[in-house]
């Protein structure tokens, strides 16, 4: 499992590449999602300065398809849709289904 670690290397897809190849059942990416609200409230601050912030199709059109051997199963989701995280956000959040693609983060599961 890696979350948010590609987003701060220099070529994410070789260490994509890599972690795949070094699992042996399953891998979880957790990354920032391009199309959220955190983005436009985030990036190039505080922690996220010099973050790369990719997009659902980036990983299931670009990364996954360099994948040897093939996954198995793919699953795409998100979560953080609110990053205010005021009260109402967070309740608000339990109600949002997770495969819609517009949270913060991007978690990609992958299956040997």
């Amino acid at each position: 499992m890696a979350v948010t670690s590609l987003c701060f290397v220099d070529d994410p897809l070789q260490a994509f590449r890599e972690m795949w190849r070094a699992t042996r059942h399953a891998l979880v990416v957790g990354l920032l999602n391009r199309h959220s609200l955190l983005y436009w409230r985030k990036q190039g601050r505080g922690g996220y300065t010099g973050a790369r912030w990719d997009t659902g199709r980036d990983i299931l059109e670009e990364w996954v398809p360099m994948l040897s051997p093939s996954p198995e199963m793919v699953k795409l989701r998100s979560a953080v849709f609110l990053p205010q995280g005021t009260g109402m956000a967070k309740w608000s959040e339990q109600w949002l289904p997770n495969t819609l693609p517009c949270g913060g983060f991007l978690a990609v599961g992958l299956r040997r």
